[in-house]
């Protein structure tokens, strides 16, 4: 249950074309013995967010996904950036103070990292996830930024706001944590990982 803190609407982003996995929809493959997309809906869930929103190009993904969500937009497919648009869009109907972006083929990603992100945003700066290497999705955006996100264009997402990053916006998390599933290959190769 959500604190007393910021409005917190955590958005999963799953709308992607999928292109280098094949001509199925990797959201859907099965991956730990559930579809991929759960893993990140499951912990997106579990978090003490205020509201869940999925937008996806996907019927089936988004039959996954209702019942862990308070709402699910289903769009045609569409870059990183027009989901990221339609997810800022509705996030703001809800009243987001603090918008909290997961990608749907994260399958390592949980609650407790979603939750360290909300709370190491700021009103002024967003907070990503971090293996010491790389800083990227998850983040978490304060309504200041909404603008910005809205402003993206192309399939980069907000790549570069976050590559900015100072280490104190950053939690940091077993590089595993950071994994997506981009192929068949990634797939068979993470399933198969302890």
């Amino acid at each position: 249950m959500p604190g007393p803190g910021p409005v917190t609407v955590g958005v999963l982003l799953a709308a992607g074309r999928s292109e280098r996995f094949g001509a199925a929809d990797k959201l859907l493959a099965t991956f730990r013995g559930v579809p991929l997309v759960r893993h990140a809906a499951n912990a997106m869930a579990s978090a003490g967010l205020t509201h869940r929103i999925a937008v996806t190009s996907s019927g089936d993904v988004a039959r996954l996904v209702d019942p862990l969500c308070d709402r699910v937009i289903t769009q045609a497919s569409a870059a990183m950036s027009g989901t990221i648009r339609t997810g800022v869009e509705h996030a703001r109907e809800l009243g987001a103070e603090r918008l909290l972006l997961v990608l749907g083929d994260m399958p390592f990603v949980t609650a407790a990292m979603l939750d360290q992100l909300v709370a190491r945003c700021t009103d002024d700066a967003p907070a990503a996830l971090t293996d010491g290497a790389r800083i990227v999705p998850p983040a978490c955006f304060p309504s200041g930024d909404f603008d910005a996100l809205s402003a993206l264009r192309g399939d980069r997402g907000a790549r570069e706001r976050l590559g900015r990053l100072p280490p104190s916006a950053c939690v940091q998390v077993p590089c595993p944590a950071l994994v997506d599933i981009d192929d068949q290959a990634a797939l068979a190769r993470w399933d198969r990982a302890g």
